[in-house]
């Protein structure tokens, strides 16, 4: 599901949690009601994913990754990248427990992912190791504080 529909459900439970805390127990039914809704809405997300959507939302987060990283020419626009790769690591390491929770896919599924998303795939993260190379070489502060958030967004 698109990141856009995963806030509006945040927002939407954050407002009704929000909108609840002074009302009696019909308020509380009505948030274990919201709460059984939201779970349901949950799985059925989990339900919808396929090892093609994830893998489709794994190369998008390397996009992301790898333009976040090409903005970076110095220190402060280094620290000033922080926030959104952090965001991206969060992102990946969902991605990854969404993979884990697929299975390994068929070795057919698998000759389709790669065609489908291998090259893109290897071309993004030679992209994001160049990148790296050269910050290290033009600006070795910035690399020292961006190698630590990259080391842990792609373990």
């Amino acid at each position: 599901m698109k990141l856009t529909s995963k806030l509006i459900t945040l927002s939407l439970s954050l407002l009704l949690t929000l909108s609840i805390g002074s009302c009696g127990k019909k308020k509380e039914a009505d948030a274990s009601s919201y709460e059984a809704e939201s779970k349901k809405t949950a799985l059925a997300e989990q339900a919808a994913k396929t090892h093609e959507s994830v893998k489709a939302e794994f190369v998008t987060s390397l996009e992301e990754m790898r333009d976040s990283l090409a903005s970076i020419k110095d220190l402060d626009t280094a620290k000033s990248a922080l926030p959104k790769l952090t965001g991206i690591g969060f992102k990946m390491k969902r991605i990854k427990t969404d993979m884990e929770k697929l299975g390994k896919p068929s070795p057919e599924l698998k000759a389709k992912l790669d065609k489908l998303y291998g090259s893109e795939t290897k071309e993004i993260m030679m992209s994001i190791g160049m990148t790296m190379r050269k910050l290290k070489d033009s600006n070795p502060e910035a690399y020292t504080m961006l190698e630590k958030i990259m080391k842990t967004i792609l373990q």
